[in-house]
């Protein structure tokens, strides 16, 4: 029920952030789709920034429970983009989100035709290759120090 909570909190964050003339819907589970008419990449990325910090700075709460919640936005234009057809434009954002998704969440990421993919799809090995080497470039200091000297001389001497 919590998260039906999050989810129409999330809805009236959405549309408190949009024109009259802009479209909102939910698009499946978690995902949404916001369809920004006559609006190029800079207003659209400045648009995405400013969802994501409304998200991002006030967590979601119903009553006694509240939740810190961040959003991973996936961002395509007409202008720039050209996808074919709908199929392709949803497909352009769902690569971008999780490009996002990626790259440590709570962004905003604009779609690029060397997104990881592979025949005109997501490949999910090189993603999640992707991310590990982000999380583990991130946390390699931590890893380091919990590692124990691999030089039995080193340990003898930092312990005597």
């Amino acid at each position: 029920i919590f998260g039906d909570s999050i989810l129409n909190e999330f809805s009236a964050r959405l549309t408190q952030n949009t024109r009259e003339e802009d479209i909102c819907f939910r698009f499946g589970g978690s995902d949404f789709i916001v369809l920004l008419p006559q609006t190029d990449m800079d207003k659209g990325l400045k648009y995405a920034e400013r969802l994501r910090l409304a998200c991002a700075n006030k967590p979601f709460t119903n009553g006694h429970k509240s939740r810190s919640v961040t959003v991973s936005i996936g961002l395509v234009t007409l202008f720039e983009h050209h996808p074919e057809d709908r199929d392709e434009f949803i497909n352009m954002a769902e690569r971008a989100r999780y490009q996002a998704k990626a790259e440590g969440r709570n962004r905003v990421v604009t779609y690029n035709q060397d997104h990881v993919e592979q025949d005109g799809k997501i490949d999910p090995v090189a993603l999640l290759q992707q991310t590990l080497h982000r999380i583990l470039e991130k946390n390699q200091r931590k890893l380091h120090r919990l590692a124990p000297d691999p030089d039995p001389e080193r340990q003898r001497q930092s312990s005597g």
